[in-house]
């Protein structure tokens, strides 16, 4: 795989939607090539349908086996938002039976078309560096399905968000990292864990917005959860990386978890890190 390719200014087709948008936005921010391995393909969502897929996945994923979706996902069988639209999708498929297993939603300003990072609907991202926010990709809705949590797809999965970054010559990641729990104490009591850890941007630190703040309670309280209170896998993998913690906690009672923002600086990765991530499959033209 070409690890250090980047995008070129050509324009590439994109399908239609029924209401007339194109999807995807920003098609040339779109690596062109698949990543290929015996089991599995990686690639970007190509159409409505590969997007379907996706929403499919995620609802499977988060509302029927973590009970944390969307309650109006549950009428459609798709966990799906506006923010979708404006977004690329990685999504690998089980090369036999074309399932789709694993997905990575990625948003930058060039696809958001002057509107809002999703991660703006919980906090004040105005804070954030002007130079990292229009050098940055936002990513979100994670998932592999149960059956192939194996390791490989969440390579994979990492290893086209290192491509999307060489290509489209950006130099941050970001996004939200969900905790299955709303209680303030067990989220103030992680974050004070990984600021003991040095783990925490304190210069950064973005403030919640108000819908889904909640002020720390008691030390005490807090205290209580030290120990019990572990960053989940998905955290866990960013922060090995070298990403740190930019946020304080924020309540999203309507997914049912609670999320911390984390920020990875491509540029500080140990070299040998990234170059394994960039070299995991084969990579053909799609």
């Amino acid at each position: 795989m070409q690890t250090n390719g980047t995008r070129t200014n050509a324009t590439q087709e994109s399908p239609q939607r029924d209401d007339g948008a194109v999807y995807p936005r920003h098609p040339q921010g779109l690596p062109p090539d698949e990543i290929r391995t015996r089991r599995y393909t990686l690639r970007f969502a190509r159409d409505e349908r590969d997007l379907e897929a996706i929403q499919r996945l995620r609802y499977r994923v988060f509302n029927e086996e973590l009970n944390e979706g969307l309650a109006a996902s549950r009428e459609t069988g798709l966990d799906r938002d506006p923010y979708d639209a404006r977004c690329h999708h990685l999504i690998v498929v089980e090369t036999d039976t074309g399932e789709a297993v694993g997905t990575y939603r990625l948003m930058t300003r060039e696809t958001a078309y002057g509107q809002a990072f999703y991660s703006d609907s919980e906090y004040y991202l105005a804070a954030l560096p002007s130079a990292i926010a229009s050098d940055a990709v936002e990513a979100g809705r994670a998932c592999v399905a149960a059956d192939h949590r194996n390791g490989r797809v969440i390579r994979m999965l990492f290893a086209g968000l290192a491509r999307y970054l060489a290509w489209n010559q950006k130099r941050y990641l970001f996004g939200c990292c969900s905790v299955p729990t709303l209680a303030p104490a067990d989220m103030y009591a992680l974050l004070a864990r990984l600021q003991g850890e040095g783990r925490v941007d304190t210069e950064i630190l973005l403030a919640a917005r108000p819908h889904v703040h909640a002020p720390m309670p008691p030390l005490a309280s807090v205290a209580s959860r030290l120990e019990q209170m572990e960053p989940p896998a998905l955290m866990t993998t960013y922060l090995r990386l070298g990403a740190r913690v930019i946020s304080e906690p924020a309540f999203d009672r309507d997914f049912g978890v609670s999320d911390l923002m984390v920020l990875l600086d491509v540029h500080g990765m140990d070299p040998r890190v990234l170059a394994s991530l960039t070299s995991v499959g084969a990579a053909r033209a799609a």
